[in-house]
């Protein structure tokens, strides 16, 4: 057994804000995951991938926190404790601490803290936390302590758990094993659970392992193998019953050990939901699951039932694309089909409840008609409100199944870019320009028409044109080319990874970067003009928790958005799309919609 000594260093930053509706920012997301459930009386703070969601177990009423409406430093949220006071201490990855007292939000930082996996509180109220790079921390009064390790290694500094026994010792578990901390000193046993820590009323240990439970008893492991379990599956998390029953969820069932047996629960074949990921067991021994598509599962040891944690009906994945149509309704393309949002109904379409040839949307566009042109990784469909018809290979001239763009002239050609090139579509014919026939570095996914007609497409390093059957060539960057777009005086303006945003007026180039302008980083990863001529750009610094913004500039100013005065998070934005009031649609975390 080996001690390990450790001074405290004080590090902090306390924020404290006010939370009130900010109607300017509204966070439109999937719950994605339950991370993390928490008990405060009748409520359930349920923390998932998309935000916090105060639930309450007795009405079924939710009310859904997020960077848009509240001080949460970030929506993924992954551990809650609630104090003896009705403060809630939310854990996120990405955004460190956050104290909720039901009225004002605190938050506890450093550069280090930002991922955090687990915490506890203490019987004195003292908060752990763990978190996944940077060791134990620990919150005293309005100060944020972590511990560092005077010489030698840390027992376990990759975190995932974090539990406190009923001396008030702190238990710590990782990669690298379980450690005890009784106030002075360090003690690491060996151990590498497969799940959290929880400590039963005894004292006792217990993790999920490949096989089903281990217990620690201070000296030894003990095994308890479930005949359940095999190599396909695996417990994700424990949870301890009023009777002392060790409780684990599977992707597909809830195992219980009462000490001598192993018994398993499966819902009703007719409850629809995904993996289950995490098991909490309230007051009244009623248990409560989390899964990984964002729903919470209530299990009684009798009848099941099932709440979703989203607060709308946006896609569960990145958005890869946003269009507003004609009539003002936004339609979102991502892995999961196509989602339609009028202002009040959430509709999406996927392959089993309409004729899209694949759920994978890649791009959009809409017609004078108001016709959808839905480009996917199986082909070109098209529909009108009620009808699809879809275009591959064997029914038309294009070229590859594999759509990465679209964009439609002023005559109402189909300008679509593939894999293998681009093609026009007017509707009776189709005119290819094969990928053979151009530069091999030409990057389809993103087609940009001007007022005379010329396509502008994305290279590598550049851009391309094609003005009439001929091609010309642009290196614009000595990295890569992000995006293009085209302002009302026909102006390209391209952003790169590496020089800002570039600037073509048919002659000459402009670089606009951080030195010389109101533009925050030189990585560009979207680019709109609104009705009145302001461009909108948006950036992400090249680092591990990237600095997002976004950017106006009206031609002489600049205003730029960001963590520190908007929704606008850690997740980068690749797509600026304008409706028809000025709101400004943004695929980020979720769906996050701006009016200024």
């Amino acid at each position: 057994m080996r001690f390990f000594y450790f001074f405290m260093v004080s590090i902090f930053l306390l924020t404290v804000i006010i939370s009130a509706q900010n109607l300017k920012w509204i966070n439109y997301s999937h719950a994605g995951s339950v991370n993390a459930i928490a008990e405060e009386g009748d409520l359930l703070w349920v923390g998932t991938s998309g935000g916090l969601v105060r639930f309450n177990k007795v009405t079924g009423e939710s009310l859904f926190y997020n960077r848009a409406n509240s001080g949460l430093p970030q929506n993924h949220v992954t551990s809650i404790c609630v104090d003896k006071k009705g403060s809630k201490w939310i854990g996120t990855f990405g955004g460190s601490v956050a104290k909720f007292d039901n009225k004002n939000w605190s938050l506890y930082s450093d550069e280090y803290s930002t991922f955090v996996t687990s915490m506890a509180i203490d019987s004195k109220g003292t908060v752990w936390i763990g978190t996944i790079w940077s060791g134990l921390y620990k919150v005293d009064g309005n100060r944020l302590i972590s511990f560092f390790e005077r010489d030698g290694d840390p027992p376990v500094n990759q975190i995932h758990s974090v539990a406190i026994d009923n001396k008030d010792f702190v238990w710590i578990g990782g990669n690298e094993g379980i450690a005890k901390f009784d106030g002075k000193k360090w003690i690491a046993f060996k151990g590498n659970p497969e799940s959290t820590l929880h400590i039963d009323k005894n004292g006792y240990i217990w993790i999920a392992s490949k096989n089903g439970l281990e217990k620690f008893n201070g000296k030894k492991w003990v095994s308890y193998a479930s005949p359940f379990l095999n190599e396909t599956t695996h417990s994700s998390s424990i949870a301890i019953d009023l009777n002392g029953g060790i409780w684990s969820c599977t992707d597909t069932m809830l195992m219980k050990f009462d000490g001598k047996k192993w018994h398993n629960y499966k819902p009703s074949s007719g409850l629809s939901h995904g993996a289950f990921n995490y098991i909490m067991i309230d007051k009244n021994d009623v248990k409560w699951v989390g899964t990984v598509d964002g729903k919470l599962v209530r299990f009684d040891e009798s009848n099941w039932s099932i709440s979703e944690m989203s607060n709308s009906g946006a896609p569960p994945d990145f958005v890869s694309s946003i269009l507003v149509d004609n009539e003002g309704v936004k339609w979102f393309g991502s892995e999961s089909g196509l989602t339609r949002y009028d202002g009040k109904e959430w509709t999406t379409y996927t392959k089993l409840n309409s004729e899209l040839p694949s759920n994978a949307i890649t791009s959009l566009a809409v017609d004078k008609q108001n016709n959808k042109w839905v480009g996917t990784q199986n082909g070109l469909a098209v529909f009108d409100g009620k009808n699809w018809k879809v275009y591959k290979t064997l029914n038309s001239g294009i070229p590859d199944t594999t759509i990465r763009s679209i964009q439609i002239d002023e005559k109402g050609n189909k300008w679509i870019g593939t894999e293998s090139g681009l093609t026009k579509f007017d509707g009776a014919n189709w005119t290819v320009y094969r990928k053979e026939d151009i530069n091999y570095g030409y990057n389809f996914s993103y087609i940009w028409i001007d007022r005379r007609g010329d396509k502008w497409v994305m290279m590598a390093d550049g851009i391309a044109r094609l003005k009439g059957n001929s091609w010309t060539e642009y290196k614009v960057s000595d990295g890569f080319t992000r995006c293009l777009a085209i302002d009302d005086k026909d102006n390209l303006w391209v952003g790169t990874s590496d020089k800002g945003l570039a600037k073509f007026d048919g002659r000459n180039w402009t670089f606009l970067n951080y030195s010389n302008s109101g533009l925050p980083d030189k990585n560009v990863t979207a680019i709109a003009f609104d009705k009145t001529g302001n461009q909108w750009i948006a950036t992400a610094s090249d680092e591990l928790l990237p600095k997002v913004s976004l950017s106006k500039f009206d031609g002489t100013n600049w205003t730029v958005y960001n963590s520190s005065n908007s929704a606008i998070g850690f997740y980068p934005i690749y797509n600026i799309t304008i409706d028809l009031e000025g709101s400004l649609w943004l695929n980020t975390d979720g769906i996050l919609k701006f009016t200024e």
